[in-house]
Protein backbone atom coordinates (compact mmCIF):
# COMPACT_ATOMS: atom_id res chain seq x y z
CA UNK A 1 0.00 0.00 0.00
CA UNK A 2 1.22 3.53 -0.99
CA UNK A 3 4.64 3.08 -2.56
CA UNK A 4 5.09 6.86 -2.72
CA UNK A 5 4.36 7.22 0.98
CA UNK A 6 6.79 4.45 1.88
CA UNK A 7 9.46 6.33 -0.07
CA UNK A 8 8.90 9.48 1.99
CA UNK A 9 8.32 8.15 5.50
CA UNK A 10 11.77 8.37 7.09
CA UNK A 11 10.35 9.60 10.38
CA UNK A 12 6.92 8.02 10.09
CA UNK A 13 5.73 6.38 13.28
CA UNK A 14 9.01 6.98 15.11
CA UNK A 15 7.14 7.12 18.40
CA UNK A 16 5.45 3.81 17.69
CA UNK A 17 8.79 2.26 16.84
CA UNK A 18 9.96 3.05 20.35
CA UNK A 19 6.83 1.52 21.84
CA UNK A 20 6.89 -1.62 19.71
CA UNK A 21 10.50 -2.42 18.96
CA UNK A 22 11.93 -1.57 22.38
CA UNK A 23 10.16 -4.68 23.63
CA UNK A 24 12.08 -7.91 23.01
CA UNK A 25 10.66 -10.73 20.90
CA UNK A 26 11.08 -14.31 22.10
CA UNK A 27 8.89 -16.16 19.61
CA UNK A 28 5.59 -15.89 17.78
CA UNK A 29 3.80 -19.05 18.75
CA UNK A 30 1.91 -17.35 21.55
CA UNK A 31 -0.13 -15.37 19.05
CA UNK A 32 -2.13 -18.51 18.39
CA UNK A 33 -4.15 -18.09 21.57
CA UNK A 34 -5.91 -15.01 20.18
CA UNK A 35 -9.21 -15.55 18.40
CA UNK A 36 -9.90 -13.80 15.09
CA UNK A 37 -12.08 -11.07 16.63
CA UNK A 38 -9.97 -10.43 19.71
CA UNK A 39 -8.70 -6.90 20.21
CA UNK A 40 -4.93 -6.99 20.07
CA UNK A 41 -4.53 -3.21 20.26
CA UNK A 42 -6.24 0.13 19.76
CA UNK A 43 -5.09 3.02 17.62
CA UNK A 44 -6.59 6.36 18.59
CA UNK A 45 -9.27 4.41 20.43
CA UNK A 46 -10.21 2.24 17.43
CA UNK A 47 -10.00 -1.53 17.84
CA UNK A 48 -7.45 -3.56 15.89
CA UNK A 49 -8.26 -7.26 15.74
CA UNK A 50 -6.26 -10.44 15.47
CA UNK A 51 -7.90 -11.06 12.09
CA UNK A 52 -6.54 -7.79 10.72
CA UNK A 53 -3.04 -8.71 11.87
CA UNK A 54 -3.28 -12.24 10.48
CA UNK A 55 -4.31 -10.96 7.05
CA UNK A 56 -1.27 -8.72 6.77
CA UNK A 57 1.12 -11.25 8.27
CA UNK A 58 -0.03 -14.02 5.91
CA UNK A 59 0.23 -11.68 2.92
CA UNK A 60 3.82 -10.82 3.83
CA UNK A 61 4.57 -14.46 4.53
CA UNK A 62 3.43 -15.48 1.04
CA UNK A 63 6.11 -13.21 -0.39
CA UNK A 64 8.87 -14.98 1.54
CA UNK A 65 10.49 -18.36 1.31
CA UNK A 66 11.58 -20.39 4.33
CA UNK A 67 12.30 -18.17 7.32
CA UNK A 68 14.51 -18.75 10.32
CA UNK A 69 13.53 -17.63 13.81
CA UNK A 70 15.10 -14.17 13.51
CA UNK A 71 13.42 -13.59 10.13
CA UNK A 72 10.06 -14.61 11.59
CA UNK A 73 10.49 -12.07 14.36
CA UNK A 74 11.33 -9.39 11.79
CA UNK A 75 8.32 -10.34 9.72
CA UNK A 76 6.13 -10.06 12.82
CA UNK A 77 7.44 -6.54 13.39
CA UNK A 78 6.86 -5.59 9.75
CA UNK A 79 3.29 -6.91 9.86
CA UNK A 80 2.49 -5.01 13.04
CA UNK A 81 3.98 -1.80 11.64
CA UNK A 82 2.06 -2.25 8.37
CA UNK A 83 -1.15 -2.85 10.31
CA UNK A 84 -0.70 0.37 12.29
CA UNK A 85 0.03 2.32 9.12
CA UNK A 86 -3.04 0.99 7.33
CA UNK A 87 -5.33 1.80 10.24
CA UNK A 88 -3.80 5.27 10.64
CA UNK A 89 -4.29 6.10 6.96
CA UNK A 90 -7.86 4.85 7.02
CA UNK A 91 -8.65 6.96 10.06
CA UNK A 92 -7.15 10.01 8.35
CA UNK A 93 -9.26 9.36 5.26
CA UNK A 94 -12.36 9.32 7.45
CA UNK A 95 -11.34 12.64 8.98
CA UNK A 96 -11.28 14.13 5.48
CA UNK A 97 -14.79 12.79 4.88
CA UNK A 98 -13.64 10.30 2.27
CA UNK A 99 -16.08 7.44 1.78
CA UNK A 100 -16.04 4.64 -0.77
CA UNK A 101 -19.49 3.51 -1.97
CA UNK A 102 -20.39 -0.15 -2.36
CA UNK A 103 -20.74 0.32 -6.11
CA UNK A 104 -17.07 1.29 -6.44
CA UNK A 105 -15.91 -1.80 -4.55
CA UNK A 106 -18.21 -4.01 -6.59
CA UNK A 107 -16.85 -2.56 -9.82
CA UNK A 108 -13.26 -3.20 -8.72
CA UNK A 109 -14.07 -6.82 -7.92
CA UNK A 110 -16.08 -7.42 -11.08
CA UNK A 111 -13.15 -6.17 -13.20
CA UNK A 112 -10.47 -8.23 -11.43
CA UNK A 113 -9.27 -10.93 -13.91
CA UNK A 114 -8.49 -13.48 -11.19
CA UNK A 115 -12.16 -13.43 -10.16
CA UNK A 116 -13.40 -14.08 -13.68
CA UNK A 117 -14.19 -17.23 -15.61
CA UNK A 118 -14.26 -17.15 -19.40
CA UNK A 119 -14.02 -13.36 -19.31
CA UNK A 120 -16.91 -12.84 -16.90
CA UNK A 121 -17.08 -12.40 -13.15
CA UNK A 122 -17.79 -15.65 -11.36
CA UNK A 123 -18.81 -15.49 -7.70
CA UNK A 124 -17.68 -19.05 -7.01
CA UNK A 125 -14.19 -18.26 -8.31
CA UNK A 126 -14.17 -15.04 -6.31
CA UNK A 127 -15.22 -16.73 -3.06
CA UNK A 128 -12.72 -19.58 -3.47
CA UNK A 129 -9.87 -17.22 -4.28
CA UNK A 130 -10.32 -14.92 -1.29
CA UNK A 131 -10.97 -17.88 1.02
CA UNK A 132 -8.09 -20.08 -0.09
CA UNK A 133 -5.50 -17.53 -1.17
CA UNK A 134 -6.21 -14.59 1.13
CA UNK A 135 -7.71 -16.69 3.95
CA UNK A 136 -10.65 -14.40 4.57
CA UNK A 137 -14.32 -14.13 3.78
CA UNK A 138 -15.58 -12.07 0.81
CA UNK A 139 -16.97 -9.54 3.32
CA UNK A 140 -13.56 -9.12 4.96
CA UNK A 141 -11.86 -8.82 1.59
CA UNK A 142 -14.30 -6.14 0.48
CA UNK A 143 -13.71 -4.18 3.68
CA UNK A 144 -9.96 -4.22 3.02
CA UNK A 145 -10.55 -3.00 -0.53
CA UNK A 146 -12.74 -0.22 0.85
CA UNK A 147 -10.01 0.87 3.28
CA UNK A 148 -7.33 0.75 0.60
CA UNK A 149 -9.48 2.77 -1.79
CA UNK A 150 -10.16 5.39 0.87
CA UNK A 151 -6.42 5.67 1.52
CA UNK A 152 -5.67 6.03 -2.18
CA UNK A 153 -8.26 8.79 -2.52
CA UNK A 154 -6.69 10.58 0.43
CA UNK A 155 -3.29 10.32 -1.26
CA UNK A 156 -4.68 11.75 -4.49
CA UNK A 157 -6.38 14.56 -2.57
CA UNK A 158 -3.09 15.61 -1.00
CA UNK A 159 -1.17 15.30 -4.26
CA UNK A 160 -3.77 17.36 -6.13
CA UNK A 161 -3.22 20.24 -3.70
CA UNK A 162 0.39 20.69 -4.86
CA UNK A 163 0.85 23.18 -7.70
CA UNK A 164 3.98 24.85 -9.08
CA UNK A 165 3.44 28.32 -10.52
CA UNK A 166 4.72 29.52 -13.88
CA UNK A 167 6.84 32.18 -12.16
CA UNK A 168 8.60 29.60 -9.98
CA UNK A 169 9.42 27.48 -13.03
CA UNK A 170 10.76 30.43 -15.01
CA UNK A 171 12.85 31.65 -12.10
CA UNK A 172 14.55 28.31 -11.48
CA UNK A 173 14.79 26.88 -14.99
CA UNK A 174 17.98 28.69 -16.18
CA UNK A 175 19.99 27.45 -13.21
CA UNK A 176 18.55 23.95 -13.57
CA UNK A 177 19.63 23.84 -17.22
CA UNK A 178 23.06 25.24 -16.36
CA UNK A 179 23.87 22.52 -13.83
CA UNK A 180 22.56 19.63 -15.98
CA UNK A 181 25.47 17.55 -17.26
CA UNK A 182 23.52 15.14 -19.44
CA UNK A 183 23.17 16.63 -22.94
CA UNK A 184 19.95 14.80 -23.72
CA UNK A 185 18.35 15.87 -20.43
CA UNK A 186 19.57 19.45 -20.91
CA UNK A 187 17.92 19.64 -24.33
CA UNK A 188 14.72 18.18 -22.91
CA UNK A 189 14.61 20.86 -20.22
CA UNK A 190 15.22 23.59 -22.81
CA UNK A 191 12.47 22.32 -25.09
CA UNK A 192 9.93 21.45 -22.42
CA UNK A 193 9.89 23.50 -19.18
CA UNK A 194 7.12 21.22 -17.88
CA UNK A 195 9.80 18.60 -17.24
CA UNK A 196 11.35 20.95 -14.69
CA UNK A 197 7.90 21.79 -13.34
CA UNK A 198 7.28 18.09 -12.65
CA UNK A 199 10.65 17.78 -10.92
CA UNK A 200 9.72 20.66 -8.62
CA UNK A 201 6.26 19.22 -8.09
CA UNK A 202 7.59 15.81 -7.03
CA UNK A 203 9.96 17.45 -4.54
CA UNK A 204 7.15 19.56 -3.14
CA UNK A 205 4.88 16.51 -2.87
CA UNK A 206 7.58 14.80 -0.86
CA UNK A 207 7.80 17.75 1.52
CA UNK A 208 4.02 17.97 1.88
CA UNK A 209 3.74 14.27 2.65
CA UNK A 210 6.59 14.35 5.14
CA UNK A 211 5.02 17.29 6.97
CA UNK A 212 1.61 15.62 6.95
CA UNK A 213 2.98 12.28 8.13
CA UNK A 214 5.00 13.92 10.90
CA UNK A 215 1.92 15.78 12.12
CA UNK A 216 -0.15 12.59 12.03
CA UNK A 217 2.57 10.69 13.88
CA UNK A 218 2.53 13.20 16.73
CA UNK A 219 -1.15 12.54 17.41
CA UNK A 220 -1.16 8.73 17.15
CA UNK A 221 -2.05 6.84 20.30
CA UNK A 222 -1.18 3.15 20.05
CA UNK A 223 -2.22 0.93 22.95
CA UNK A 224 -1.41 -2.80 22.78
CA UNK A 225 -3.75 -5.09 24.68
CA UNK A 226 -2.30 -6.71 27.81
CA UNK A 227 -2.05 -10.00 25.93
CA UNK A 228 -0.17 -8.45 22.99
CA UNK A 229 2.08 -6.48 25.31
CA UNK A 230 2.95 -9.69 27.14
CA UNK A 231 3.55 -11.42 23.81
CA UNK A 232 5.86 -8.64 22.64
CA UNK A 233 7.76 -8.86 25.94
CA UNK A 234 8.04 -12.64 25.61
CA UNK A 235 6.04 -13.36 28.75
Amino acid sequence: MFKFLRKHQTFLFATLAVIIFALPFFGLGGMAFFSAKDRIATLNGKKITQRQFDQIYQNLLRQKESLNADQQKQLFQEALQELIQQEAFYQEAQKYGITVPDQEIQLQILNTPSFQREGKFDYGTYARTVTQVFRMSPEEFEEIRRRDSAGMQLRQLIISSVHISHDVVQAGLPNRIAIETDAKKKKELQNNPDVFREELRQKEIGKVFNDWLAQMNRTLKFDPSPSLRAQLAGK
